[in-house]
């Protein structure tokens, strides 16, 4: 039989030094925690009583609250041990949160599966911020109001009113399809509104150095012509164009990652790193210039770079290219882009190029694949060997 208790969680705590109040249900000795959404300051909480301390000045609207979700969550429980039904975790939680479905709020349930489902960091603050995004769009959103009619209306003000392409559009709705989805599977929405709404994903321009500009970038790299922050950050930028490696594989990175292999009686250095995003193993043989780029190892655990923040890092990159006099609206991840296309372009086969990236679909790493310029000049240059072979 489920049994519950209320605590205040101490192992994490919010940007404002609260803790997070949840409820804990136990059966069997499994445990499965639910976010209260009620924050607290740990001085401000009775841990004898579990309960909010007058000394809080919103302590009579929580405690009240949490009264209700005791009363609830025993009224579940008694229900189902009156009537002999079995009571699931998902069952319970699904008749804790929604007693009346489309009178409840979706937000409410979207922001308690975040704190209760296992996703990484990066996917947590991703969807978050697609909530905010939605709020500022219609700041209370019932379970009744999530509809293809809504869905159409906020897809519009995100391509009209936000100026949104049509990548960052597909995204948004993507991530409600994803809470939608998760409605749909704690049975709390019957129908899926997205039932007849496409959301494809249109292939952007994606950026990338030609071999001449990385040339560019190696050469004010080591003129000495920058300033010691852009010269720091063009450092690892460099790096990433050499290997592949995202910013957050970058942000990692150890000199335990790179390790000795070898091939046909050649010695060579690779990474070997599970990469954030995929979870997937990859490794990568290091080539001279990215070598070159490797700061001095004192531990083996030691970071290979001081890494600036995503943002302040594609701040400088600007400044790089202004420098470089390279015309491109460059961020961090078109370091990507630069060697899968280049490598493609090279003669490098697709397969090996998407080994390196970490895809996990060759489809992914086709995107690289089109036929651009370059291609277009290195396959008619054979018409004009033949050509020349013939006279």
């Amino acid at each position: 039989m489920i049994s519950f208790k209320i605590f205040l969680r101490k192992d994490h705590q919010n940007d404002d030094g609260s803790n997070s109040v949840y409820l804990r249900l136990i059966n069997n000795r499994k445990k499965k925690d639910i976010s209260l959404r009620i924050f607290v300051l740990l001085k401000h909480w009775n841990l004898s009583l579990n309960r909010v301390k007058k000394t809080d000045p919103d302590w009579d609207r929580k405690n009240k609250r949490l009264i209700k979700y005791e009363n609830r969550a025993r009224n579940i429980i008694d229900e189902h041990f009156l009537y002999d039904k079995p009571l699931s975790f998902s069952i319970f939680t699904q008749k804790f949160f929604i007693t009346e479905a489309e009178s409840s709020s979706f937000y409410d349930y979207v922001l308690n599966s975040l704190d209760n489902r296992k996703l990484s960091k990066e996917t947590y603050k991703g969807y978050k911020s697609q909530i905010t995004k939605l709020k500022v769009f219609r700041k209370e959103l019932l379970f009744s109001e999530v509809n293809a009619f809504f869905i159409h209306q906020y897809k519009k003000y995100l391509l009209d009113e936000l100026g949104n392409n049509e990548n960052t559009t597909s995204k948004c709705l993507r991530s409600i399809k994803t809470f939608i989805n998760w409605a749909i599977e704690d049975e709390l929405m019957k129908t899926n509104p997205f039932q007849n709404i496409k959301t494809k994903h249109f292939d952007g321009n994606r950026e990338y150095l030609s071999i001449m500009e990385l040339e560019k970038l190696e050469k004010i790299y080591s003129d000495g012509r920058l300033k010691d922050n852009l010269h720091h950050v063009l450092r690892y930028f460099l790096f990433a164009c050499y290997t592949e490696l995202r910013y957050t594989d970058i942000k990692d990175l150890c000199f335990n990652h790179i390790k000795k292999a070898s091939f046909n009686r050649t010695e060579f250095d690779m990474i070997d790193i599970n990469m954030h995003k995929t979870k997937l193993q990859v490794t990568i043989p290091l080539i001279k210039k990215a070598i070159e780029l490797l700061p001095q190892k004192f531990t083996a655990n030691q970071k290979v770079f001081k890494i600036l923040t995503n943002q302040k890092t594609n701040q400088n990159l600007k400044d790089i290219m202004v420098e470089a006099g390279i015309d491109k609206s460059i961020s961090f991840h078109c370091a990507r882009h630069t060697l899968a296309t280049n490598g493609i372009e090279m003669g490098i086969p697709i397969e090996i190029v998407s080994k390196i990236l970490g895809h996990t679909e060759m489809r992914t790493t086709q995107i690289y694949a089109k036929v651009n310029d370059g291609l277009k000049y290195r396959e008619m240059q054979k018409l004009n060997d033949l050509a020349s072979a013939a006279s």
